[in-house]
């Protein structure tokens, strides 16, 4: 009878031991980093095929310049005004300071410009965007000033610099401002690798995420973004490389 028990007893300890281990194993794998789905593929730099328009001050003219549409806002609020410039200061001033920063400041000028602010207890990083069609203008990164006593005189001062190449009272509302050398003495651009694209192009069109977008460099010079969207069908969206400008987005039914 002690022999049955002892028989009994190793059996349950066995059966313990293995659901123990099943448990932890089962535990461990849950805890293991789930694979994060491919967000973009870069697929090389391409002949650029169709005219360029050429703006008066650089780069290319959206090519809904003359009909209108370019005065329909790409960077419609507010909110997506702060997310493109976290994307573009993490590109340009690293991922790591932007981290620190817990606050944005956001202020619409001349209802054409967003200017934006990431700030940490140090230092902040400015970025001034067009409501229009995305065109960064300035990007800096400075100290903190107590209370903040020169923000009025910054604005002034940055309007100053992107409004120099104003030829005539038309000009700002066909062509819009023209950026500053803090964005046009950038060695890479604005929108410096298919990464930085890719994200921006997430914030700009709906792309469904379960399927990596196609993104190609024309040129050099105009990231070519195409993918499908979350409603179905498939979006299209060209960004200038040295300033972000939108130069085109349309959309294709299945």
């Amino acid at each position: 009878m002690k022999k049955n028990n002892k028989c009994i007893y190793g059996i349950l300890f066995f059966i313990s031991i293995v659901i123990c281990l099943i448990i932890i194993g089962t535990t461990q794998e849950n805890q293991k980093p789930k694979p994060q789905p491919k967000l973009y593929e870069f697929n090389g730099i391409r002949k650029h095929e169709r005219p360029q328009e050429q703006a008066p001050d650089f780069g290319e003219l959206p090519m809904d310049i003359f009909i209108d549409a370019s005065i329909v806002p790409k960077v419609t609020t507010p909110g997506l005004a702060v997310q493109i410039s976290s994307i573009i200061f993490k590109a340009i001033h690293g991922e790591n300071l932007v981290a620190t920063y817990k606050r944005y400041k956001v202020t619409l000028i001349n209802n054409r410009v967003w200017l934006v602010r990431g700030y940490n207890t140090i230092v902040h990083s400015t970025l001034m965007i067009q409501k229009n069609d995305g065109r960064v203008l300035h990007i800096s990164m400075n100290p903190n000033k107590k209370q903040n006593k020169q923000y009025k005189e910054d604005i002034e001062r940055l309007l100053i610099q992107i409004n120099r190449f104003k030829k005539d009272n038309n000009y700002i509302s066909k062509y819009g401002y023209t950026p500053d050398s803090t964005v046009y003495e950038l060695p890479n651009g604005v929108i410096k690798d298919a990464r930085t694209a890719a994200e921006v192009g997430y914030e700009i069109i709906d792309f469904h995420k379960s399927q990596p977008i196609q993104i190609e460099l024309y040129d050099k010079t105009l990231w070519y973004i195409r993918g499908t969207l979350s409603g179905g069908g498939t979006g299209n969206l060209s960004i200038q490389k040295s300033d972000g400008r939108i130069i085109a987005i349309y959309y294709e039914k299945n």
